[in-house]
């Protein structure tokens, strides 16, 4: 699923890290354009939602 919206936008969007077996966290690339790139976030968090996990996400810092 991340490939796939990863393929489309042409850039790396997210990285998700699993916390236990009902949490992700996902943190937004570098390369994660807000505007143009925001309804494949809500696909991935959605999947995720879908497959029972509690979802949330922040903008990387650097």
């Amino acid at each position: 699923m991340i490939e796939e919206q990863e393929t489309k936008a042409g850039h790396d969007l997210v990285e998700v890290n699993f916390v236990d077996d009902k949490t992700a966290f996902i943190s937004l690339a570098e390369s994660f354009d807000q505007q143009a790139d925001a309804d494949a976030l809500k696909e991935i968090a959605q999947a995720l939602h879908d497959n029972g996990f509690t979802v949330t996400a922040e903008r990387s810092a650097k």
